[in-house]
């Protein structure tokens, strides 16, 4: 996935937009069936919690969360 690598070598909105956009249109023709499942993440936030991180893939970075 080209349009992926792409991405990251922008600092565009508009052109990471296009890019994703493209992405998107591929997965849809090549593979329509990928978007049949999706994952709703669902997580609150609070002003006293610091450096704690959901990741892209739904896990969350939390070794150096602190409470104030």
């Amino acid at each position: 996935m080209g349009h992926f690598a792409a991405v990251l070598k922008t600092t565009s909105r508009e052109e990471k937009a296009r890019l994703y956009k493209d992405a998107q249109d591929t997965l849809w023709a090549d593979a329509p069936w990928i978007y049949l499942a999706t994952e709703k993440l669902v997580y609150a936030r609070n002003k006293n919690l610091s450096d704690f991180y959901v990741m892209p893939d739904g896990s969350f970075e939390f070794s150096h969360a602190d409470m104030k």
